[in-house]
């Protein structure tokens, strides 16, 4: 048994190893790149638009999947306070003078009627 055992502990840790690692894998906007994309979503890149101007930052940017509208305001929610947010609304959060603001909806205009996620940043 005590042969067994090494190898079998080493199994064990690989794949320990191989799932810690891909739960850590963390995708993030383009356009922002401290603002993580929700598992399931696909950042519509095309769409999305930035403006640096003296004032501040004014990004406006769109992401889209088969998650449930209150499953994505679910995810950032949680998400977004260990990142520096503090919301002020439920889909509005705040950080060193910059608002967020998220929009879900299930749009049937969208490739089987996915959720259509639209992230807007501008100055508070």
């Amino acid at each position: 048994m005590s042969r067994r055992l090494p190898p079998l502990f080493l199994g064990l840790l690989l794949a320990l190893t191989a799932t810690v690692g891909a739960a850590q894998e963390t995708r993030y906007f383009e356009a922002l790149p401290d603002l993580p994309v929700m598992p399931g979503l696909t950042e519509s890149e095309a769409a999305g638009i930035a403006f640096d101007k003296p004032g501040g930052r004014i990004v406006t940017l769109y992401a889209t999947g088969e998650a449930a509208p209150e499953a994505i305001l679910g995810f950032y929610q949680e998400t977004l306070p260990a990142l520096g947010w503090r919301a002020v609304e439920r889909q509005a959060w705040l950080r060193e003078g910059e608002r967020l603001t998220l929009e879900a909806n299930r749009d049937a205009r969208v490739r089987g009627g996915e959720t259509v996620a639209r992230f807007t940043l501008a100055p508070e």
